[in-house]
């Protein structure tokens, strides 16, 4: 991850400085002192009407939604999490005996398995993709 936060700076008549290659090049040039200025003096100057603010990336739901993520993705291989993820089973009296029963009837071929095992695939990546 590059950065978590990311600096915001309002130009008046940026859309004029754009409109040629010269002012658009001192622009750049403008904003790339700026930038080593703040980097070193940890210090950014502004021009008259120009303000700046700080925004920061937040996090917080990242990890549930990559926990709910590798769930869909568990359900779609048709594999439990524990197993497609190697860990134990968590949750309110959860042994995981539910979860090794299901695995192995899978992996017998039980009937009514679903629309794989009727095609005669063991799991997804044995189905045929494509038109033909």
């Amino acid at each position: 991850m590059h950065k978590a936060k990311f600096d915001v700076v309002t130009v008046p008549n940026l859309s004029e400085h754009l409109s040629s290659a010269e002012t658009t090049e001192q622009l750049s040039a403008r904003f790339a002192s700026a930038a080593a200025m703040k980097s070193m003096n940890n210090l950014l100057l502004l021009g008259d009407g120009e303000t700046w603010s700080r925004q920061t990336v937040d996090f917080a739901g990242l990890p549930e939604m990559a926990r709910t993520f590798l769930q869909v993705a568990a359900g779609a291989a048709d594999i439990p999490v524990t197993r497609l993820l190697g860990q134990s089973s968590s949750g309110l009296s959860a042994t995981g005996e539910s979860d090794v029963r299901n695995d192995a009837r899978h992996d017998r071929g039980a009937a009514g398995a679903g629309p794989a095992a009727a095609a005669g695939a063991s799991r997804p990546a044995d189905l045929p993709v494509g038109g033909d």
